[in-house]
């Protein structure tokens, strides 16, 4: 088996065309404001799963009858937890489907180029939240 970027030029690899732009003193800094941004979106995720155990399991505790208070926090890890295992299973699965529903690909979903539907999985429930975020009129 070959490997890829043995016997090639600097400028083959780099897809620049100058050996300037590929010297080991590049470090990369066009990813500095991406790595910035990642983060601080992972610091407010910490920020907020904090909230969530400080503030709501003593909601919980507060409003929540002593003798099910058990069950309700139990349903609320299992449904923490099953969220993003489901989430990746469905986006696995929509993986196998070609990323435009309506054409039929030429190629095999073994072949590099395969391009899978990785938006489908979150039609539905985009959808489920639409609808119950509109208010209802009776």
């Amino acid at each position: 088996m070959l490997r890829e970027g043995v016997g090639k030029t600097a400028e083959e690899l780099c897809h620049t065309g100058s050996k300037e732009d590929c010297s080991d003193d590049y470090r990369g800094s066009e990813y500095v404001g991406v790595m910035i941004l990642l983060f601080l979106s992972q610091f407010f995720v910490g920020i907020s799963i904090s909230l969530f155990y400080s503030i709501g399991v003593s909601y919980l505790d507060d409003n929540i009858n002593k003798k099910t208070y058990p069950l309700y926090y139990t349903l609320t890890i299992l449904l923490r937890i099953l969220g993003p295992v489901l989430g990746f299973m469905l986006g696995a699965r929509m993986l196998s489907y070609w990323i435009d529903p309506s054409k039929e690909p030429n190629i095999s979903k073994k072949d590099p180029r395969w391009l899978g539907a990785w938006w489908l999985d979150d039609q539905p429930f985009r959808k489920l939240t639409d609808h119950a975020g509109t208010p209802q009129n009776a």
